[in-house]
């Protein structure tokens, strides 16, 4: 009779054991996948349209970058300068007229740095081009259309999603062939539109690059062939679906068609 008592208490220690180094097992592995999903959030995407000038405007920068250029918020100010080939927002202010302020995009390691003011070629900077088909039609393929003939960069079926899952081009901003204004002017050097962006914290990286850093220890490095016509590259995902790009034709324009460079934030 003791000796099962005392195998009783034995089975009874083991099991609180293994009971025990499970919970333990358990909480490291929620722990590590919190971990891992905050370091594969790697790409900020901004996104916004100027509904008086049928302008689009975008960009991608990397979570490890020094400053963070994300734009959600109130709308912000641009100012445009419309060249031959190229539409390019050369300030970004907000506030309302006559207390306007200069958009600035904070250090991400030291809250009590400078931050980075806007400039079309920083690293924050933005690129834009007239949305806009043959007819002067605009819907959500004609955005879709724009995106992909300008992108310039790696990770677009990540990115693409986002855009496809938008509401850009619908609703009341939707215009019909039959219903383009025939006043609409477009936008000249020197005007000044209002954009409410919407910015996306993604996962462009594919999973076999993560910790392949350069010098300065990002896993997305910049390079001269991106998104932005600038330097930062968004990594692939793998196995990325390209979203629809729409039926609607397009005609090249300076800062408008298809073929329209620019600049972005």
């Amino acid at each position: 009779m003791r000796n099962s008592k005392l195998g009783f208490g034995i089975l009874a220690t083991v099991g609180l054991l293994a009971f025990t180094g499970l919970a333990f097992a358990q909480e490291g592995v929620e722990e590590e996948t919190e971990e891992t999903t905050e370091e594969t959030e790697d790409t900020v995407f901004n996104f916004g349209y100027d509904e008086r000038f049928h302008l689009f405007s975008w960009n991608t920068t990397s979570t490890q970058d020094q400053y963070d250029c994300s734009l959600q918020g109130d709308p912000v100010n641009a100012t445009y300068e419309v060249g031959t080939d190229e539409v390019v927002i050369d300030e970004l202010t907000s506030g309302e007229e006559g207390s306007e302020e200069d958009v600035t995009f904070p250090d991400r390691e030291d809250e009590t740095a400078e931050p980075l003011g806007y400039t079309p070629d920083g690293d924050c900077g933005l690129r834009s081009a007239e949305v806009a088909g043959p007819n002067g039609q605009i819907n959500h393929g004609m955005f879709m259309k724009l995106w992909n003939s300008l992108y310039e960069g790696t990770g677009r079926g990540c990115i693409n999603r986002y855009l496809a899952q938008s509401d850009l081009g619908k609703g009341d901003q939707q215009i019909k062939a039959d219903d383009v204004d025939p006043d609409f002017e477009a936008a000249i050097t020197g005007d000044v539109g209002e954009i409410e962006f919407a910015t996306v914290v993604a996962d462009c990286e594919r999973p076999k690059d993560r910790g392949n850093s350069g010098e300065n220890g990002n896993a997305n490095n910049r390079s001269e062939n991106n998104g932005n016509g600038r330097g930062h590259e968004a990594p692939d995902p793998e196995g990325a679906e390209t979203a629809s790009t729409g039926s609607d034709k397009s005609e090249s324009r300076g800062g408008r068609s298809a073929d329209a460079p620019g600049h972005n934030k």
